[in-house]
């Protein structure tokens, strides 16, 4: 009989997003290769775990949910960490996003 297939666990990550707002904070959509991964207020956290992340180019992008002409998008290798970390910053006509290589 042949092996059960397990998921190789190097493949999983956690995203780590933290924020700041200028003014007042609105929902803003997180995604993954255009995957929704979740909406959080501008200045605020949040951290998806058990995010599939096959090795190779990915890309992040935060969207104002009301508007989603405001945005921006970063991409990333895989191979970085299974910890990725990305900090935005959230003005009302636009968001400013950086990336934090973790190990």
């Amino acid at each position: 009989a042949a092996a059960p297939e397990t998921e190789d666990i190097s493949d999983l990550a956690t995203i780590h997003i933290t924020s700041q707002c200028k003014q007042d904070p609105y929902k803003v959509r997180v995604y993954i290769d255009d995957q929704l991964l979740g909406v959080i207020f501008s200045g605020e956290s949040a951290a998806y775990s058990k995010v599939k992340l096959p090795d190779g180019l990915h890309t992040l992008k935060v969207e104002k949910d009301s508007d989603n002409t405001i945005q921006k998008s970063i991409d990333f290798k895989a191979n970085w960490t299974s910890n990725v970390q990305v900090f935005f910053f959230a003005k009302q006509d636009d968001i400013d996003i950086y990336p934090v290589k973790t190990t």
